[in-house]
């Protein structure tokens, strides 16, 4: 699973608009909307801080999809979720 398709799923567990997401992480409105829609290739840079994002609130995280990306996630995993690499279990 590439994070970008995730990513609608994600901001609404998190409870945030694009905008809102944008804001968090210093990037436009019409960025995210680009990542989101697979238009805009997600970033390096972006990718950490929307892994940050999610474990800082992997308490409300809910969404079964998403444990891939929860608090669990080893750090040197991180390379192989950004290329979208399968991992079987964190």
């Amino acid at each position: 699973a590439a994070m970008h398709k995730d990513l609608p799923s994600i901001r609404k567990q998190l409870k945030l608009s694009q905008t809102e997401l944008g804001e968090r992480l210093g990037k436009k409105r019409q960025t995210i909307s680009s990542i989101e829609r697979g238009v805009m290739q997600l970033k390096w840079d972006t990718f950490l801080a929307i892994m940050v994002l999610i474990e800082q609130n992997a308490d409300i995280i809910t969404n079964k999809n998403l444990e891939f990306y929860q608090s669990g996630v080893k750090k040197e995993m991180y390379v192989e979720i950004y290329r979208g690499k399968k991992i079987e279990q964190l």
